[in-house]
């Protein structure tokens, strides 16, 4: 046990985080009245803390940032883009099968292309497709939190070269921390659903690859019937695909992992700073609660947007907090593709030091290429804004029923708070490079 842990003061922070937690579990799709129930409740305790801050110490406030939000990229653009890899392999499928070589291949090369860029398609279209459809409203719940200038001006700060030197401001740097507020319930499991997408994607680029070679000497016509046993294992992957044209989306999951977890990580660091358990001297600390994650990461989305002239990008980090705390390792997810395309080396270090400093309780991982993964850091990454993503293994249970108060390991997300409590400290002694 961590002295973090074994202080009185910390105790009671950890106790008043898992009645936080517990209040705001509760089914809250977008679109239903529990979130707007969970909505009040997570703007109370930030209002709450605003007010218990120490004024002398720091200026807070906390504020609702409202948006439309609409279905259109879960409900239509996933449920084209998805099935859209077997609609091209049934072509293929059925163009060889009568002959059309000729056909097959081109559609074949369509087919790689599409399979290969899927993700990056995706993500260009997201937030282009949200304006459509029927819209409803939905918020960001924010506690902004900034150190007070001091009578001796700019001593706080390790580094030289301080925000306030040319704005006015004490503090060198802005960490924003985000967790989305929304549950959702999938009809099918999450393991069926990523076989769906796996055999979709990468079997889409496996089949077209496959059939460059068994279609190219049909072309030249050394094909003297249809090449039935080489083709046919497409037509079976092209069927999984379609699964997502029946996954209905409902309001039927606590989310006590997703993501009632990162939202009660924040008032678990907001609470620390209220009561002096964290001390920031050089760092500005925006807690911003997401509304329609589950819907293509709306409220990141419009954040970013309403915010990004506050926020610039030399002096600026997010912290992506999404499923904390199963009974397998939290971890740290902090690059992209081969090579690693790290998302924040001065981040990264940071959290790798700290993590070392407890004993190794967080995992490390960098998302593979081609494979998909949707939380508030997509359209901050896409904006160039350096960030980690903190999770936990929630894959058996995110976006189902089981995802409920049993799903929570408390020794698991008490590390992790300890450890987050710790991070935020060194990264406000740590001087941006």
């Amino acid at each position: 046990m961590t002295t973090n842990q074994k202080n009185p003061a910390d105790k009671q922070n950890f106790t008043q985080t898992l009645d936080f937690l517990k209040n705001i579990s509760i089914p809250r799709y977008t679109k239903s009245k529990n979130s707007k129930i969970v909505e009040q409740k997570i703007e109370s305790k930030f209002h709450e803390i605003a007010t218990g801050i120490d004024s002398e110490k720091y200026k807070s406030r906390a504020s609702t940032q409202e948006f439309k939000a609409s279905t259109a990229f879960m409900s239509w653009l996933l449920n084209i883009i998805h099935p859209l890899v077997g609609i091209l392999m049934i072509i293929i499928f059925s163009l060889a099968l009568s002959g059309n070589y000729s056909a097959a291949f081109g559609v074949n090369i369509i087919l790689f292309f599409f399979a290969l860029f899927n993700r990056q398609i995706i993500y260009f279209l997201q937030f282009r497709v949200i304006k459509y459809g029927k819209q409803f409203p939905s918020s960001n719940i924010i506690l902004d939190i900034k150190p007070q200038k001091s009578s001796e001006g700019n001593q706080n700060s390790p580094s030289k070269d301080k925000t306030n030197n040319s704005n006015g401001k004490n503090y060198e740097k802005t960490i924003v921390f985000m967790a989305h507020r929304d549950s959702i319930h999938h009809r099918i499991p999450p393991i069926l659903e990523s076989v769906g997408y796996f055999l979709g994607f990468i079997g889409g680029i496996a089949y077209s690859i496959h059939l460059f070679f068994v279609l190219l000497p049909c072309l030249n016509g050394a094909c003297s019937a249809p090449p039935l046993k080489e083709i046919i294992w497409g037509l079976i992957v092209g069927i999984f695909t379609f699964m997502e044209l029946f996954n209905q989306k409902t309001n039927k999951s606590q989310g006590v992992i997703d993501n009632g977890s990162g939202v009660a990580s924040m008032y678990y660091l907001a609470k620390k700073i209220e009561r002096g358990g964290i001390e920031l001297k050089n760092t500005r600390v925006i807690f911003v609660a997401t509304g329609a994650e589950e819907l293509g990461d709306i409220g990141a989305y419009e954040f970013i947007k309403d915010y990004q002239s506050q926020l610039p990008l030399n002096s600026t980090k997010f912290v992506i907090l999404d499923s904390i705390g199963t009974k397998t390792a939290n971890t740290i997810t902090y690059g992209i593709g081969i090579p690693i395309k790290h998302f924040s080396p001065y981040l990264e270090v940071i959290a790798r030091s700290t993590n070392k400093k407890m004993g190794e309780k967080l995992d490390y991982q960098a998302i593979p290429p081609l494979l998909q993964v949707a939380t508030d850091h997509v359209p901050i990454y896409h904006k160039g804004y350096p960030f980690l993503l903190f999770s936990s293994n929630s894959f058996t249970i995110f976006h189902t029923k089981k995802d409920n108060w049993n799903a929570l390991d408390k020794r698991s997300f008490q590390s992790f708070l300890v450890f987050s409590s710790e991070f935020l400290k060194k990264i406000d002694r740590s001087p941006l490079t």
